[in-house]
């Protein structure tokens, strides 16, 4: 029975016919944030006959995700039996192998009775490693490098030299589509913003692509989706491949389309564009009047224990847009890195900083911290402690004193955190030029507008009693 069933499907392989897919159209590639992306593309065929036969799909990269190809038949009789993915086949062990399975003869370079001279004579493989033993026609035997081998064709069955999918089918003879669609590793994108600070900020956003597939992918509808779409981890068997940039500039930038999907934010190219290996970047938002404010800004934990000498603290420079289309913004931005330049009295511009935004939806906040204030500082010096041995009764009184050695006047934010346990409370003597307010259970944040050279202090008490 076994003999029977390998002789029946040597027949219907040599039986059936193979087939070649056309070039693709109707292409489209949605990418994630995680590495992988979702590929769909359409491509023509024809079988001469009714009857089994074996479709080739070249071109697919070397890290596809096998079990996710789904192949969809324009005939909806089309039968599909098995699925074959095959990497480059055309390489000296695959050939060897093949040439000494087949029993076919070769040539190769012998070496004659002159130490420095060989001829080219024709053999048999009978195995092969590094070298490979070859048997002439006469019956001796050589070890001979692979490079001294030449062999005669390369075999129909060895004609794939790139990723291919090999379908095998049941159809009807004629012309149709098969649409394919898989996942890959090795593709991923990223936002990056750019901001230019004057009276109001030209705010520039560009989308990221790196392809580290295998392939190119030409002529594509580009999406991307911005969230963590969950994946069972494996093992990752995407490759490296030789980085490069490009970037794809317009001189008027068509809009991006945004649309809430499944949780997810999805971003639509309107162009389409080819993702060649390596990195390129989409221009996905041009804002040129964008309200922004800056300020000062420090997080400090009001002290329960004792606190000796002067504390002294460096502030952070924070760049703040409200995402409101008040603002001159309101869209939902992706995670990613913003740079933020900024002119100088003779309009000459420099570098900022730069800073790490996490994915901000309309309405909310987006702090960009660009480094620490050179000329703002803030001194915490304890005048006062209690506490009782066991620690249910605390208090802790602080002076702050606030200097701005700045050109420009400037807006402090100090927020200060304290512990919350039993019946506690927490004054300040901040008034005037210096405002409080409740963010948080734990959290009071002390805003003053401090003139240029000039210095604030105020105390903050703090007191429980569990």
């Amino acid at each position: 029975m076994k003999i029977f069933l390998t002789i029946l499907s040597l027949t219907i392989m040599l039986l059936a016919q193979k087939v070649f897919v056309g070039p693709p159209h109707q292409r489209s590639i949605t990418i994630y944030n995680n590495g992988i992306a979702f590929v769909q593309e359409s491509k023509r065929f024809e079988l001469q006959k009714n009857g089994s036969a074996y479709i080739v799909y070249e071109g697919v990269p070397d890290s596809i995700i096998i079990d996710s190809v789904l192949p969809e038949f324009s005939y909806k009789d089309t039968l599909l039996y098995s699925q074959t993915f095959e990497k480059n086949r055309v390489d000296s062990s695959v050939l060897l192998e093949y040439y000494k399975k087949h029993t076919l003869p070769i040539k190769f370079f012998k070496p004659t009775n002159s130490a420095n001279e060989r001829v080219l004579a024709n053999g048999y493989i009978l195995s092969s490693s590094s070298n490979a033993t070859i048997k002439d026609k006469n019956g001796r035997v050589y070890l001979v490098s692979l490079k001294d081998i030449v062999f005669p064709v390369l075999p129909k069955e060895l004609s794939l030299t790139k990723p291919s999918l090999t379908w095998r089918v049941k159809g009807k003879k004629g012309k149709q589509i098969v649409k394919l669609s898989y996942l890959t590793r090795g593709v991923k994108w990223r936002a990056n913003y750019t901001i230019n600070l004057a009276k109001k900020a030209t705010l520039t956003g560009w989308i990221t692509i790196d392809n580290r597939s295998g392939i190119s992918y030409k002529d594509m509808d580009i999406y991307c989706i911005a969230g963590s779409v969950n994946i069972v981890k494996n093992r990752d068997l995407s490759q490296p491949v030789m980085y490069k940039k490009n970037v794809a500039f317009q001189a008027a930038t068509p809009k991006i389309k945004e649309e809430s999907f499944s949780g997810f934010h999805l971003y639509k190219i309107p162009f389409k564009e080819s993702i060649e290996q390596g990195s390129k970047q989409i221009k996905f938002i041009s804002k040129n009047s964008v309200k922004y404010s800056e300020f000062a800004k420090l997080r400090w934990n009001m002290p329960i224990y004792p606190l000796r000498g002067v504390k002294k603290y460096s502030l952070s420079h924070i760049i703040q847009i409200k995402n409101r289309k008040t603002s001159g913004l309101g869209l939902p931005l992706p995670r990613g890195k913003i740079r933020v330049y900024k002119k100088d009295k003779s309009l000459k511009s420099h570098f900022a900083g730069e800073s790490l935004i996490s994915k901000t939806p309309i309405n909310d906040d987006i702090d960009i911290n660009i480094g620490k204030f050179f000329d703002i500082k803030v001194e915490a010096k304890q005048v006062a402690f209690k506490a009782s041995k066991n620690n249910h009764y605390i208090y802790s009184k602080v002076n702050i004193k606030i200097s701005n050695e700045d050109e420009e006047n400037r807006v402090i934010r100090l927020d200060t955190f304290y512990n919350i346990f039993g019946n506690y409370s927490i004054k300040s003597s901040c008034k005037g030029i210096c405002k409080d307010s409740n963010i948080a259970s734990n959290l009071k944040r002390f805003t003053i507008t401090l003139p240029s050279h000039k210095s604030y202090s105020f105390t903050i008490e703090y007191e429980a009693d569990n």
